[in-house]
């Protein structure tokens, strides 16, 4: 990506996503260790096993509940490593996920009861999309990528997990060379390219797939994908469906432990809606984080010409030199960003952020590093959302863009 061009335009998103997700873990780990997560939570359940055992009817009905919760986590650790590993490892490999694509087509295949106009519809779907997954794949990068990924998910899967049919293609002591098995996959797939997979597509219909069958990154993800399910995907989901039911009396078990608590529901992948307030915070010691940001920052950072995420475009550059904001700025300067006290999680970005009257003052879309472990512990002298201001959004469409006609279907409000 870093020395060329279209290979850092195909890969910016998948690059971002990943980036996002490390920073946001890294964040999660830090802010756990710091606000000692884990020792709170342990000396709450003391607390929890006293009270369950001064207390008959409790003892009789949760008495055992977190010795059960323990063991069903213990073994659901194993099988989610190994699930993590799939997805990470074996998935990770753009020629398997592009492999994966294709399992509904030979899933209808294989069907009594899928006509073949709808096999046909969904080869034509497939064929309609292709274009959009080649546009942003670079065969290079994966073939590179591809031994090293692989490797990992079989150096690391405990024995039991590992896939008997490709310890027998992939010896032992080869996990760390496996370019010689890669570069074969890769030189005989059809899905290197866009030209070949289509040619393959052309041959297939419902009632013959050999060529699918036959096609090596297809059949080596379909073999990985059965191992998969059959060892590790089965028991995880039985586990974790333990879990949740465990868990449901879990949370029953505290609302009689602590009567007066109040005990937020939880709204994630729902409508959720969050209050707070426009607020800084102090990370540590002698720190203190103002709530807003302006432009001004926008030049100290651009300065760093090591960091490519500070790069500004000159038109920006030049309009916050200059001054330029329009009727966005405040008191000479250009409102950016600002950080609040609402509780926000994982797809809370792009929603909007509204005052007390119900006006747009902004757009959620990060949260703060310490405050990413929100989801677990929450901490109301840390845990922070980040909002980019409206009159910096109006400001880039306005005067950066030149796209004021777009202000005409917008009702602005200046207090």
């Amino acid at each position: 990506m870093r020395s060329n061009e279209l290979d850092k335009i195909k890969y910016a998103s998948k690059y971002n996503r990943l980036s996002n997700y490390y920073k946001k873990w890294t964040g999660e780990s830090k802010g756990l260790d710091r606000f000692n997560t884990v020792d709170q939570k342990r000396e709450f359940e003391k607390r929890f096993s006293v009270w369950c055992k001064s207390d008959q009817e409790a003892e009789k009905k949760y008495g055992n509940l977190l010795t059960e919760l323990n063991q069903e986590y213990s073994a659901n650790n194993k099988l989610a490593a190994a699930a993590e590993l799939f997805t990470e490892a074996a998935s990770g490999i753009e020629l398997m996920t592009f492999a994966n694509y294709f399992m509904p087509l030979f899933e209808k295949a294989q069907s009594k009861t899928v006509k073949p106009e709808d096999f046909e519809a969904e080869k034509q779907r497939l064929k309609s999309n292709i274009g959009g997954w080649f546009k942003n794949y670079q065969v290079n990068a994966d073939r590179e990528i591809a031994p090293k990924l692989l490797g990992l998910y079989l150096q690391s899967l405990p024995e039991e997990y590992k896939p008997t049919f490709l310890l027998k293609l992939v010896p032992a002591n080869s996990y760390n060379d496996l370019n010689s098995f890669v570069n074969q996959l890769f030189e005989q797939s059809n899905f290197t390219s866009e030209e070949k997979t289509k040619a393959l597509l052309d041959q297939l219909s419902k009632d013959n797939i050999k060529a699918l069958e036959n096609e090596p990154a297809f059949d080596l993800w379909h073999k990985l994908l059965s191992a998969y399910t059959t060892t590790i995907q089965e028991a995880y989901q039985r586990s974790g469906d333990r879990i949740a039911l465990l868990n449901k009396k879990w949370m029953q078990a505290q609302r009689v432990f602590e009567k007066n608590k109040k005990f937020y529901p939880d709204a994630n992948s729902t409508l959720r809606l969050s209050f707070g307030k426009i607020k800084g915070y102090q990370p540590k010691n002698g720190v203190q984080y103002l709530p807003f940001t302006t432009a001004d920052g926008i030049l100290e950072k651009a300065k760093d010409t090591t960091v490519a995420d500070y790069k500004a475009n000159p038109h920006l550059i030049e309009l916050i030199r200059k001054k330029d904001f329009g009727i966005y700025g405040v008191n000479g300067k250009l409102p950016v960003a600002f950080c609040a006290s609402n509780h926000t999680t994982g797809g809370n970005s792009g929603s909007p952020v509204l005052n007390a009257y119900g006006q747009l003052i902004g757009t959620n879309f990060d949260r703060n590093w310490d405050g990413t472990m929100s989801d677990i512990s929450y901490d109301p002298d840390r845990v922070r959302n980040i909002v980019v201001d409206v009159r910096y959004t109006l400001f880039i469409i306005d005067k950066f863009a030149g796209a004021s006609h777009l202000l005409k279907e917008m009702k602005l409000v200046k207090n």
